[in-house]
């Protein structure tokens, strides 16, 4: 190779080249791939819920014993950097076309593992050192002592490593029993769990760290056991001088044994599925689609794989099944306390229409699919991909709404009176379907028609806040009508919105 002379040429292992490329789209975005600028989603991640972690911090500041801070921030720091990195830090090989470049280029699987360790660490760092800075130097006051901030971060960010290895164990396992796709179906699902988990124990953790593990009646036998205790303990003793090390022992090798556990069942190998045709699990869920779009077979078909592609679309999944955990948190959160308070019966009515609320988020994601570029099919299938897909999610939501229903009647009846359960579920349903055709008109392309790298937050926030309030004076309303008036306004609704689904599903 002809060289300037004076100028030397500089290899570069593959190790350290593909660790940088990596950390590239991390921070930079996808769109350095194309030459475009722009940030990752780590740094939005990093920097939305940092301020999380800093309003968690200071409203228990200044009036929090410091063992009870250092527990109560380590956990909350330990739950957003789980949730921000689970499921995502083995997405290097998740692409087909990344998958096969890296498996044909000239790189040994040690130097890839390698990588790909580094790559986790490295971002797993990051991370929970940018949601642990705020808790690490308020609790410099509450101890009294600048040794405090490092010690935090060490261990915000070591038992953070030892939480997402426990959680990718199960994950790891699906993926190696039921391959790529039930795991990332169980991945998006846990994110939800947590989601839900992390908004409950924000609430019932700040009223822990004010009043004592004694304020929590039925888990506080499980303070104790919490993964960040230890390490609280650990900084409270290396700070005091304390000769005891067993706290400091148990915070530094349950992370490791985590971390190894799962290392040994990565490297198991997956089982091999049948290719064999296997019989269709969802022949109910079809039969059900077809007796609701008579318009046709077409509509049919469309209507059946829309309610598939919510299970196994990997973008939908990751976008709509976290949102879930909210509501149902909400609702376990508020049900205690509305049944202490005597006012169960209207809280209850606001949980019938909390699905609704939520129904537009999930609407949303209906144009994108990683699969994108399969969507001519549609369009050279059917006359108007347009109109057709909006009678099939039309169908999907509507059976969805009835489902959620019939469920959220059942905690109704276990709580209140049957009749009272019924016409808040009647309310609820004929509300929800008389609204579902409206909800569907923002949708402007057809089913999984989009690239899910080009979503944008839709515009019109500030018209879905005000349809969840409407929604919610509604069923408040409803709940503080007489029993008669009630009964015939609940039947009037189920009537007049059963009306309008099965217009809005054949037209």
């Amino acid at each position: 190779m002809n060289t300037t002379p004076g100028t030397e040429v500089r290899r570069r292992s593959p190790t350290s080249t593909l660790l940088e490329a990596w950390l590239r789209i991390d921070f930079f975005g996808a769109g350095r791939r194309e030459g475009k600028s722009g940030t990752g989603s780590l740094s939005s991640t990093v920097f939305t819920q940092g301020f999380l972690s800093y309003l968690f911090a200071a409203l228990a500041w200044g009036e929090v014993p410091a063992l009870r801070y250092d527990a109560g921030c380590l956990l909350f720091v330990m739950g957003l950097a789980l949730m921000g990195t689970l499921g995502s830090l083995r997405g290097q090989l998740d692409d087909a076309a990344e998958r096969d470049m890296l498996l044909a280029s000239p790189i040994s699987r040690t130097q890839l593992a390698v990588a790909r360790g580094l790559h986790t660490a490295l971002l797993q760092s990051a991370f929970t050192l940018g949601l642990g800075i705020a808790p690490a130097v308020l609790g410099v006051w509450v101890h009294g002592s600048l040794s405090a901030a490092p010690l935090f971060l060490f261990f915000a960010i070591w038992s953070a490593f030892g939480l997402t290895a426990l959680f990718e164990i199960p994950i790891v396992l699906v993926d190696r029993l039921r391959g790529p796709g039930a795991a990332s179906a169980f991945s998006a699902l846990l994110r939800g769990v947590l989601l839900g988990s992390m908004f409950l124990g924000a609430l019932l953790g700040l009223r822990a760290m004010h009043l004592g593990a004694s304020s929590l009646p039925f888990l506080a036998s499980f303070v104790p056991y919490m993964p960040s205790v230890p390490a609280a303990k650990a900084i409270s003793e290396l700070l005091a001088g304390s000769g005891s090390s067993s706290q400091l022992w148990l915070a530094l090798s349950w992370p490791l044994a985590a971390i190894l556990l799962l290392t040994v069942l990565a490297r198991l190998p997956r089982r091999m599925h049948s290719t064999q045709r296997r019989r269709p699990r969802s022949r109910s869920w079809g039969l059900q689609l077809s007796g609701v779009s008579a318009r046709g077979p077409a509509d049919a078909g469309l209507a059946r794989f829309l309610g598939l592609m919510l299970l196994r679309e990997r973008s939908y999944r990751l976008r709509a099944l976290p949102l879930l955990g909210l509501p149902v948190a909400v609702a376990l959160l508020g049900l205690n306390a509305a049944q202490e308070a005597g006012r169960g019966q209207l809280f209850l009515a606001l949980v019938h229409v909390l699905p609704l609320v939520y129904t537009p988020a999930l609407l949303v994601f209906l144009p994108y699919a990683e699969h994108f570029r399969a969507a001519w099919l549609l369009e050279f299938s059917l006359d108007e991909p347009m109109a057709a897909s909006r009678r099939a999610a039309v169908a999907v939501f509507g059976l969805i709404q009835l489902w959620v229903q019939a469920a959220l009647f059942l905690l109704d009846f276990w709580q209140t009176e049957p009749l009272g359960a019924a016409m808040r579920s009647c309310a609820a349903l004929g509300l929800g379907w008389l609204l579902l055709p409206l909800l569907l008109r923002p949708l402007e392309a057809p089913l999984f028609s989009q690239d899910p790298e080009s979503f944008e937050p839709p515009e019109m926030l500030g018209s879905f806040i005000g349809f969840g309030l409407f929604v919610t004076i509604a069923a408040v309303g409803l709940a503080a009508l007489a029993p008669v008036l009630q009964a015939v306004l609940s039947l009037g609704l189920l009537a007049a919105g059963f009306w309008v689904w099965r217009r809005g599903v054949r037209r």
